[in-house]
């Protein structure tokens, strides 16, 4: 049995209401704390942490970013790798087997610089150091790439549970609903891999601060994972209201998904509910199958009248 855990678009430097380099280092204790319970609920053989990239908030990316920024970009790196190995990697890997892996988001691609140079990859590279200087065992891939990888998706082996991995701001978003436009892409991807011999159980992606997760044709998931603003510019502008401050947990053993957990820190903002644009909330698996089961019955009744 494997457990899963999303992080994304973490936007780490910036500073709005509610949301600084302070109260996002609490933010981190608390969401290891919650997985940390999940890892004692199920006693995984192994626990995958997987980064969907914007964790820094970067440089440059929009008119306005320079009047939010608490930290500058390289600052990002070095603070963000800080808060994220002690309140929250090595934590975990002192209770179970960790292995991380990421993909780098659009808002730290540095401008003048080539296409691959991006303060998320100089974050994985600096975590990377931090934990080879503490001696702390965690299996690293953020750096490795499969044949049929590219700069905007990657294969991520969890257990036998197989995951592409990116970001999302290649994916085209449809008003409230960005999944739908996501699942074409997504199945052609799919359709990539097999041919090279690869089944993709599920793709997860950041980028539109919505947590969604839904089956694909063929058994297999598209998860769009949330975020942890407290105040979110983004999700005001495009949807109208603030994005959906939720990451993913999943439960898995070989190429089954068991129980989803969104994981959310209440305390960062209590006095704004997380919004979540699916019906999911911590349940068993049997329990969504079953909802999904009956929705498609309803479905088809209507259509038989």
């Amino acid at each position: 049995m494997e457990l899963l855990f999303f992080v994304s678009d973490f936007h780490f430097g910036r500073r709005t209401a509610g949301w600084n380099a302070r109260t996002a280092s609490r933010t981190l204790t608390i969401i290891a704390e919650k997985v940390h319970s999940l890892i004692q609920t199920y006693k995984p053989d192994n626990v995958f942490i997987l980064f969907l990239g914007d964790i820094m908030d970067g440089e440059a990316v929009y008119p306005e970013q320079a009047y939010e920024l608490e930290l500058l970009g390289f600052e990002q790196v070095y603070e963000g790798a800080h808060i994220f190995l002690e309140n929250f990697l090595i934590p975990l890997a002192s209770v179970c087997r960790l292995t991380i892996d990421g993909v780098p988001g659009n808002h730290a691609y540095l401008r003048v610089a080539h296409r691959k140079t991006n303060l998320d990859a100089f974050f994985y590279a600096t975590v990377e150091q931090g934990l080879r200087e503490r001696r702390v065992k965690v299996h690293s891939r953020f750096f490795t790439r499969e044949f049929n990888d590219s700069l905007e998706v990657k294969l991520s082996r969890c257990g036998k549970f197989n995951v592409l991995i990116g970001h999302g701001h290649f994916l085209r978003s449809v008003a409230e609903n960005p999944a739908t436009s996501a699942q074409r892409r997504v199945l052609a991807w799919f359709s990539s891999y097999s041919a090279a011999g690869v089944s993709i159980d599920l793709a997860a992606f950041g980028h539109f601060h919505r947590f969604s997760l839904f089956a694909v044709p063929g058994g297999r998931w598209i998860l769009l994972n949330g975020c942890m603003l407290a105040y979110d510019e983004y999700g005001l502008t495009r949807y109208g209201n603030h994005g959906d401050r939720v990451w993913c947990a999943l439960v898995v053993e070989d190429k089954r998904l068991l129980a989803v957990h969104p994981i959310t820190d209440e305390r960062l903002n209590s006095n704004r509910k997380p919004k979540i644009a699916s019906p999911w909330r911590d349940m068993d698996l049997s329990e969504v199958q079953r909802r999904q089961n009956n929705q498609a019955q309803n479905n088809f009744d209507r259509k038989s009248r």
